[in-house]
């Protein structure tokens, strides 16, 4: 007889249930990287270790700097080094499932969007340890007086469908408010920055100058939390560059690469026009905390800088919109005093992050007319910490046609849709941490926006240019680094340039008041490796992958990404076409059964944002405490959740010919595969047999998620189905093609 204890009244509670939890599996990141001159080359090394005690395939989606291009991609899997391969996307994934199907170790590194990674590391054993290192490289860039050198380390909580962004649902991050990840870095700066001056605003650090480098690391050489990105600022000496042209030779090519970098010179008109400043600020609930507090400040210091023959309009944003001030008005005494008044109703109160319907709607404010007919020019000026999922709108306000200058703000910010932004609208990009200088940073803004426009660069390189491709498209300004890459002929130019020397670029551009400005730069030679990979690889690898970059953002025709593809295998580089695979062989006692159990690791929740803790100081941090159970809440915002769908492969035993179709197998090959059951073959031997086939021919299948198609994988391989009727069904799928 069953016994019952008796009823027990409680106290009404609110509590958090969660599994059980497990050791982490990320154990320990460290971040090399040497900053010389404008060229960043950065080595992450990710330790993962298995403690489960059965095994497990870990997934981890992690953040890259914007612009960094992948150089080399290694896993030390006990004893062995094994260097990864660049394969088409769909091969790459391919071979991965086909690999842990079949109980072997196996990496797969995928672009999951703008400045996302994933790696999957299938089949790690109980207590088995894999360091996988990645190294990269990126161009770095002078804003006036200061170059700000950031390695992301944390995805904060993003807003919008990311199955709409691209990402596949393993791909999703998400945020666990009890994890704990870490990271130490170690930083050598050389060259002309050597003697710069070096702050962090983000981390308390230690420096020691040497003869030939300085030195960066933490300060006490601890590790730190992975709760924020790791920004080093390095400010120069006044002065203007005088810019610099790099050639180097591309080996077993009749062509030479090269890279200009000019910091452009133009002088203030004595008396700009007056501009229309469309100010936008996000106030949806990421904002919360210390991002809410920055944009508060900034929207202060954009009051301060604002002229008496100005117009301006400050709208706030999030699920809706309102105007916090009138749609235009002057910037005159009477306006700014009642502007900062409603600064401070701006809170962090709207809910969602509908940017793209935001900027629709300012875009569409009517400009007012200046002393003639003429309207004034406008600008947006938004402040976000850009935290979506929505690359659609980097298109849609291309093509609106106002210049958007933003400022990304927390300790977080989504630096990559936020510079695509303002590259692709001719503006500029700002990224501010909560202990950064809002005002300097609000000051260069408005340098930038009261610059006359230019109407265009144009650049006279020694030879024939075979390919070029400029980092800003329409927004150059003075004292802010451009960089552009070109494929020369390498005839051309010797034919061009004296003996012994390489030849000169010229450059022109003219600003829209009619003011016309030259500068010439004559080329140099250098013939230095990066870390094994010789200069004019690299540069050639950056060209390649400025194009890629560009591609992302705009509507793209099969011809225009297959180019692109070969171009990405070429040079071997990570892309949206393009992944990264290791594949390490087992000994048949190390096999697994082909069905890991997933472990995905969670994003540490980003220190400030969503009003989670604090990085500013005298604030009062809110802090979550853990309910009973000691269960801490974690979540992935987003339609999706974060949430793995159902399973609709459940059970792949019972698979009949009537299913194929819903799961996108034509009707004409179910027709052909119908006539093989007809004449004695098992049924579901012949469904397994053609999804197995349209898996390997890399053939889109509807309703069959990951695990689904990994169970097919295994099943179709455990039956040992006869050689010539599994050539048969192959044959019948190619002929469906």
């Amino acid at each position: 007889m069953n016994t019952y204890p008796e009823p027990q009244t409680h106290r009404p509670a609110l509590q958090c249930i969660a599994p059980e939890r497990l050791a982490p599996v990320l154990e320990d990141v460290q971040i090399n990287a040497v900053l010389e001159d404008l060229l960043g080359r950065t080595e992450v090394r990710q330790s993962f270790r298995n403690r489960d005690g059965v095994p497990i395939e870990a997934v981890y989606t992690f953040p890259v700097p914007v612009g960094a291009v992948l150089l080399g991609f290694t896993a030390r899997i006990g004893k062995r080094d094994l260097v990864g391969r660049i394969l088409p996307a769909a091969q790459a994934e391919n071979d991965y499932e086909e690999a842990v199907t079949d109980g072997d170790a196996a990496v797969l590194l995928q672009e999951a969007g703008p400045g996302l990674y994933t790696v999957n590391v299938g089949n790690l054993l109980p207590d088995e340890r894999i360091e996988l290192c990645y190294r990269y490289a990126q161009l770095q860039y002078w804003a006036d007086d200061t170059l700000r050198f950031a390695m992301p380390t944390v995805i904060a909580p993003r807003y919008g469908d990311p199955a709409a962004a691209g990402l596949q649902g393993h791909q999703v991050p998400f945020t666990d408010l009890a994890a704990e990840l870490q990271v130490n870095i170690r930083i050598a700066v050389r060259g002309r920055l050597q003697q710069a001056e070096i702050t962090c605003p983000t981390h308390e650090i230690q420096i020691d100058r040497k003869v030939d480098e300085a030195a960066v690391s933490f300060a006490g050489l601890d590790a730190q939390s992975m709760d924020r990105d790791i920004i080093l600022n390095l400010r120069r000496r006044p002065g203007r560059d005088a810019g610099s042209a790099l050639l180097d030779s591309v080996p077993g090519s009749e062509n030479l690469t090269a890279l200009l970098t000019i910091c452009p010179a133009i002088d203030a008109p004595v008396a700009p026009a007056p501009r229309f400043v469309k100010v936008l600020v996000d106030c949806s609930g990421s904002m919360q905390g210390d991002s809410m507090h920055q944009a508060r400040e900034a929207l202060r210091r954009i009051l301060d800088s604002l002229r008496p023959q100005d117009w301006f309009t400050i709208v706030a944003f999030g699920s809706t919109h309102r105007f916090v001030t009138p749609p235009a008005q002057r910037a005159d005494a009477t306006a700014i005093g009642q502007a900062r008044a409603a600064v401070q109703t701006v809170h962090a109160d709207l809910g969602g992050t509908e940017l793209r319907t935001a900027l629709q709607v300012v875009t569409a404010l009517k400009a007012p007319t200046g002393h003639g007919t003429e309207p004034v020019p406008a600008d947006i000026l938004l402040i976000t910490d850009g935290e979506l999922f929505d690359t659609e709108l980097v298109d849609e306000a291309r093509v609106a046609g106002d210049r958007v200058f933003t400022v990304g703000v927390g300790c977080a910010p989504g630096e990559s849709l936020l510079a695509a932004l303002s590259e692709a609208t001719g503006g500029a990009a700002e990224f501010v941490t909560p202990t950064d200088d809002m005002a300097g940073r609000i000051h260069r803004h408005f340098q930038r926006l009261y610059q006359p426009r230019l109407h265009g660069l144009r650049i006279d390189w020694p030879g024939a240019v075979l390919l070029e491709r400029r980092d800003r498209q329409g927004g150059i300004f003075a004292g802010d680094t451009v960089h552009v890459l070109a494929r020369l002929s390498k005839a051309d130019v010797e034919r061009s340039a004296p003996a012994g020397e390489h030849g000169t670029v010229d450059i022109m551009w003219r600003s829209e008041d009619g003011r016309e400005c030259r500068q010439s730069v004559a080329c140099g030679r250098r013939v230095a490796t990066d870390g094994g990979v010789a200069m004019a690889d690299l540069l050639d690898r950056l060209l390649v992958a400025g194009a890629i970059q560009d591609a992302r953002f705009a509507k793209q025709t099969t011809v225009g990404k297959k180019h692109l593809t070969d171009e990405a295998l070429r040079c071997q580089l990570m892309s949206p076409w393009t992944s990264c695979l290791v594949v390490a062989e087992r000994a048949e006692r190390d096999r697994t059964d082909g069905q890991p159990n997933l472990r995905r690791v969670a994003q540490m929740m980003a220190a400030g944002s969503h009003g989670f803790g604090s990085v500013l100081p005298c604030r009062v941090a809110f802090n979550m405490p853990p309910a009973a159970n000691d269960a801490i809440p974690m979540f992935s915002p987003g339609s999706h959740g974060g949430i793995e769908a159902e399973d609709p492969m459940s059970s792949v035993s019972d698979l009949t010919l009537d299913q194929l179709s819903s799961l996108g197998v034509p009707d004409a090959l179910v027709a052909e595969l119908r006539r093989l059951v007809e004449d004695g073959a098992d049924e579901n031997v012949i469904c397994l047999l053609c999804l197995h086939a349209m898996l390997k021919a890399r053939r889109k299948l509807s309703g069959l998620d990951r695990d689904g198609a990994r169970k097919v994988r295994q099943e179709a391989k455990r039956l040992g189905a006869e050689v010539s009727l599994v050539r048969e069904v192959e044959a019948l799928v190619k002929q469906s093609a």
